[in-house]
Formats: C-alpha cells, structure tokens, sequence
C-alpha cells in the first residue's frame, strides 16, 4: 500500500537584517549613554578640526549632521527621509538669506537650525500624512514667504531683511496648521458612520402584579360566514320551507 504524501510545515526563524541587528544594538544602550556618546563624538570633531586648522564651527556642524542623520537612520526610513529633508533645506536657506541679509544682521540666522528642528518635531505628530512631507511642505512655504519679505525689505527699505527669517517661522507653523487640520478632516472622513440609536420603549407595570387579576382576554373573533358559490342560485323564503321528501308521515306523532 502506498504512503501518502503528507506535507510538513517547518517554521523558520526570522533572519534579521544587518541593519535591524545595529538598531536592536543601538535601542539596546540607554539614553543618557547615546547623548554622551554624541558629545564626545562632537568634541572629537571640534578638537581635531583646531588642530587641523579646519573652521571649529564647520567641523560642529559637519558632526551634528551626521550624527543626525544616524540618530534617523536607526528609528526608521522615513526619519532619515525628514532629516535630509531639514539637513538640505537648512544649508539652502542660510545660502539664500545671506543675500538680503547684512552682516549686521546676520546672528539672526542662527534661528533657522531653530525652525528646522521644531517644524520636524512638529510634523511626526501629525500622522494623517508621511512626515517627510509634512516637514518639506511647511518649510518651503516659510523659506517662500521670508524670502519674500526679506527681499521685499532690501529693495524698498520698508521692512527690515531679518523680518524675513520671522516671516519665515510664521508661515511654516501656518502651513503645519493647515496640514493639522487637513489630517484631522482626512481621519473624520474616513471613519464609518455611526447608525443613530433606536430609543426602546421602558417596560410599563405588569397589570397582573399592580391589581392581583388577570388581564380580560380579548373577545374571541366571530366564524367567517359562508359565501354561495359562484353561479349557484340565491336562496329565497322558499327554498327554507322543507320539501316532500322530508316532511313527516300522516300518521307520524311526535
């Protein structure tokens, strides 16, 4: 007799990546550790880079990047996508400000790291939309509108350039509203409407408990009367008197 072919389900261990095994690794130190690991990565670029007669400041920002960067790449792709995101809008709205903006003025461009890191924040709490481009819509509406006004102020002497990095903030926290509202009209649509509740009518006292008697049953409906068929002939007074078949003999007594 032949074996019957019987198929073995094997399950097989999950094979972890390289880079999930160094983000287990890395999740697996506590946070103090990762924040003191970060500054002294910091201080390692800024001393070298003095000894190497390298701008310090370059070198600081050079090390916060990338440090930035790998802080996004171990949570998840789209931190890495919102931190390049930051890290590039960052570098091209320092350089484009530069040109309104006189040396004078030029500490306030310090704010722009400042409404980099807090729009990113920002963006990865509203969830109805990919954080990434949350981030990117609302800083390219800043940098357009303090652009804007900072020019505006270099040519006309109106308005002070350095507004412009002001404007800038405020048009980027408008377009985070926007997209907070937008997200929050997105997440009521798309929740299945509620069927309305049927009221059930409270259950009156039962007539029997509240007088101690049965309830009087209704009256019992009457027989349905019979109808003649259809073509026979309608009974009249004569037809009821009894014919002479049925009637009783003459010498019949009761």
């Amino acid at each position: 007799m032949a074996r019957e072919d019987r198929t073995r389900i094997t399950h097989r261990p999950e094979q972890k990546t390289p880079l999930s095994r160094l983000r287990t690794a890395y999740h697996g130190y506590p946070l103090r550790t990762r924040l003191v690991g970060g500054l002294a990565v910091v201080t390692a670029a800024a001393v070298l880079a003095y000894l190497a007669a390298f701008p310090v400041l370059i070198a600081i920002t050079i090390a916060v990047a990338a440090l930035s960067l790998f802080a996004a790449l171990m949570r998840s792709s789209d931190a890495v996508a919102t931190a390049l995101v930051s890290l590039v809008w960052l570098v091209l709205a320092y350089v484009l400000f530069q040109i309104p903006i006189p040396v004078a003025d030029s500490p306030v461009l310090l704010l722009l790291p400042l409404i980099t890191l807090l729009v990113s924040l920002l963006a990865t709490r509203i969830t109805a939309f990919p954080a990434w481009h949350t981030t990117l819509l609302a800083l390219l509406v800043g940098l357009i509108a303090g652009l804007a006004v900072a020019l505006a102020g270099l040519l006309t002497d109106t308005v002070a350039p350095a507004a412009g990095v002001v404007v800038c903030a405020a048009a980027a926290g408008a377009a985070l509203g926007w997209r907070a509202i937008a997200g929050y009209r997105l997440r009521s649509g798309m929740r299945p409407a509620t069927r309305p509740r049927t009221r059930t009518r409270a259950p009156g006292p039962d007539p029997v408990r509240a007088t101690g008697r049965a309830a009087p049953r209704p009256p019992a409906a009457a027989p349905p009367r019979a109808h003649p068929a259809a073509g026979a002939p309608p009974r009249t007074a004569m037809s009821r008197t009894p014919s002479r078949s049925t009637r009783p003999w003459p010498g019949w007594r009761a």
